[in-house]
């Protein structure tokens, strides 16, 4: 059997639904189901924010969630080192290279290409579904605590052209 992320072309389509739902399938209570729509909907907003990753649609059940994902690449390709690396530490402590630049301090040759690879590397993540999914599920799994676990799978869900 063959991982998704293997099987999944990130060059095309830039769209992708993905679905994530309660590893117990246990449902949700009226009022539980209006806090967790609630804090599902502030954690996407806050990811699209880091993330070149846009929200196409999303939808939240009693025990699921559906959301279709837009890879946005030109937002990505516009990204500057300094905003790469503010929005990854958002989500991650960042080395100490990346702290230092963000501190003013002016990096020798070596520790910059260094950090330039580190950064390629994060920016290439801030662009892929799969790590948008990983960030989302493990803040719900933090949400959650011991009473549950989010297990997900994701395909694309249409190929639309580019127009010129």
């Amino acid at each position: 059997m063959q991982a998704i992320c293997s099987s999944m072309d990130l060059q095309s389509p830039p769209f992708y639904h993905c679905v994530s739902r309660d590893f117990y399938r246990s449902y949700l209570g009226n009022e539980e189901y209006q806090l967790r729509c609630e804090w599902l909907e502030q954690c996407l907003q806050k990811l699209t924010g880091i993330f070149a990753v846009d929200i196409a649609a999303y939808t939240v059940l009693a025990n699921h969630y559906h959301v279709v994902l837009y890879c946005n690449d030109d937002k990505l390709k516009m990204l500057t080192l300094r905003q790469v690396i503010e929005r990854w530490h958002q989500l991650f402590e960042g080395t100490p290279l990346s702290r230092r630049y963000l501190s003013g301090d002016v990096l020798e040759d070596e520790p910059m290409q260094a950090l330039l690879a580190t950064v390629n590397l994060w920016q290439r993540r801030l662009g892929d579904v799969s790590w948008f999914m990983r960030i989302l599920n493990d803040a719900i799994m933090d949400e959650i605590g011991d009473q549950g676990a989010a297990d997900f799978v994701y395909a694309p869900v249409a190929v639309y052209p580019k127009t010129a």
